[in-house]
């Protein structure tokens, strides 16, 4: 268990290295910050509003792909690693197919998210 635990920080280490140092935050954006720019109560709009939450469900649906791909991994690992010894293969096992049916379902969610908070998004025409 403490090799697994180790196992689990290094990996954690490694990936926070690629996802954090290479110019890839996933927290900053070009309007600045998650959640985007900062603005007075009488100065926001429902867009602002509707593009702050699209902001923070890519960001926890990304958190999410990175999860489920990590736990997929370590569930590839311990088969590997299992040999003979049953329990770890069939935790492994089940741990492949609960990551893979975590990522089909947070793939379901984005769209959703995405389809209903485009519907409810103000329509903007231009020279009106």
């Amino acid at each position: 268990m403490k090799k697994l635990l180790l196992f689990l920080v290094i990996i954690f280490i490694f990936f926070s290295q690629i996802l954090f140092l290479n110019n890839y935050s996933l927290a900053q954006t070009s309007e600045g910050g998650l959640v985007g720019k900062d603005c007075k109560p009488e100065e926001c709009t429902l867009a602002d509003f509707i593009s702050a939450v699209q902001r923070v469900i890519r960001f926890l649906l990304i958190l999410g792909y990175w999860i489920a791909a990590i736990v997929a991994l370590i569930g590839a690992f311990m088969m590997m690693l299992g040999g003979a010894n049953k329990n770890w293969l069939g935790r492994s096992r089940t741990m492949i197919i609960n990551s893979i049916t975590y990522y089909v379902l947070l793939l379901l969610a984005g769209v959703i998210f995405d389809l209903v908070l485009d519907f409810f998004k103000p329509k903007v025409y231009p020279g009106y």
